[in-house]
């Protein structure tokens, strides 16, 4: 499934895909650092199962951390530093995320276009940006600062009250049996 996801929003974005170990990607580019998004089909609760929705992961990595599994393969593994930034950390990017039969909404592609464009692809512009090179603390980093980066910016900004507005939840708790005597 995460497969041909992938394929479906690659031809509808005109985006390369490149092959990992375990899972596909979507390209953004080239540079220094590799921008990538691992998308994940999940189903919308509360909906029928054919009712998903786009989840998913953008992935930076610098480009000489990603190796072939063996000489000769195309599918590549991550070695070293890489950043993860999952899209629920955007929840404006929800709305838009609903699976079609034709692919998904447009306006979630321009999100993601513009959410990896926004980050730098070279080490320079990841120094001028967050202060410190792409590979110190990776390991202990958990991208807190590019999502407070992100998130600075109005387009991707966490605005509760325009998420829940007009929503309403009522919960009714009844004894499943009658009373026990």
């Amino acid at each position: 499934m995460q497969r041909k996801l992938t394929l479906q929003i690659a031809r509808q974005a005109g985006l390369p895909i490149l092959s990992m170990e375990h899972h596909d990607c979507l390209l953004f580019g080239g540079g220094d650092l590799v921008k990538m998004f691992v998308p994940r089909a999940k189903r919308v609760m509360g909906g029928s199962p054919q009712d998903r929705m786009v989840t998913g992961h953008l992935l930076i990595v610098p480009k000489d951390n990603l190796q072939p599994l063996t000489p000769r393969s195309r599918r590549r593994r991550i070695i070293g530093a890489f950043r993860s930034i999952h899209l629920a950390n955007f929840p404006s990017i929800i709305p838009l995320s609903q699976i079609r039969d034709d692919g998904v909404a447009e306006p979630f592609l321009a999100y993601l276009l513009a959410l990896a464009d926004t980050l730098p692809s070279d080490e320079t512009g990841w120094r001028q940006l967050f202060g410190k090179s792409f590979i110190d603390d990776w390991q202990t980093d958990s991208s807190q600062a590019e999502i407070q980066y992100l998130r600075k910016d109005s387009r991707f900004a966490f605005e509760p009250e325009a998420i829940v507005s007009g929503l309403e939840i009522s919960i009714k708790f009844e004894p499943a049996f009658g009373p026990s005597s």
